[in-house]
């Protein structure tokens, strides 16, 4: 994992020298794309709905993944709009960049291949910082792609349905890393678009879909939940 972290932590240096460098460049920039309005940053935040597919095989002996788990959650943070994003004096990189925050709940039942295989509970509560860098040349792109990666931390607690009964559980760390799409959703329904920027003030909104890989290793029961969770969600943005 030195890898990964090396890399989150030169990114996330990189982006805090952007963010600095952006102030200077605000009134120089200020004009390439007035339609976004007053200031370089914009709050969003994003319901979402999905599944979590771990990839250690030894989970599927304990719990039972033909019936994908469930997951919801909400991810949450700011963007830094187009020609605002200074890699170095005098130059900026097209594209938003943001910083967002993200957690979810995840249930799940199992059982023991042990005898005398007591029922399991597992529950997650998967959190993530994130940095992602979208390719948005203008405000409103029909389609926006869009890459990131983050710090990972899981609150895991699985409970042994024996007498009494055993609780397992504690706090994890790793690592992710993201892409995905997401669709304008002025070219779907102008009008729902139209009054929920009316009534709810909100500048743009989009339907996404988003693949993430976490890597998030050492639990105490011998589970590996690192894997792959896929999501669809909606943007808002204020």
């Amino acid at each position: 994992m030195k890898g990964p972290f090396s890399f989150l932590a030169r990114a996330l240096v990189l982006a805090a020298l952007s963010l600095t460098l952006a102030s200077g460049a605000l009134a120089q920039s200020k004009g390439q794309d007035k339609s976004w309005g007053d200031g370089p940053f914009h709050f969003f935040f994003e319901p979402r709905a999905g599944v979590f597919l771990p990839t250690n095989d030894a989970i599927h002996d304990r719990y039972d993944y033909d019936v994908r788990n469930f997951l919801m959650g909400l991810r949450f943070g700011y963007l830094l709009e187009t020609g605002h994003l200074t890699i170095w004096p005098g130059t900026t990189l097209p594209g938003t960049l943001s910083f967002s925050l993200d957690s979810a709940y995840v249930r799940d039942e199992g059982r023991e291949i042990v005898s005398p295989n007591p029922d399991l509970v597992l529950y997650l509560v998967p959190s993530a910082a994130s940095i992602e860098y979208a390719f948005r040349y203008k405000e409103e792109p029909w389609i926006l792609p869009f890459i990131g990666g983050g710090f990972d931390t899981v609150y895991f607690r699985e409970e042994v349905k024996l007498q009494p009964k055993n609780v397992v559980q504690g706090v994890r760390f790793g690592w992710h890393g993201e892409t995905g799409l997401r669709f304008l959703f002025d070219r779907f329904d102008r009008h729902a678009e139209s009054q929920m920027k009316q009534h709810y003030k909100f500048r743009n909104m989009w339907i996404a879909l988003r693949a993430r890989y976490q890597t998030v290793k050492g639990f105490d029961t011998g589970i590996d939940l690192s894997g792959f969770t896929f999501d669809t969600s909606f943007v808002f943005e204020k």
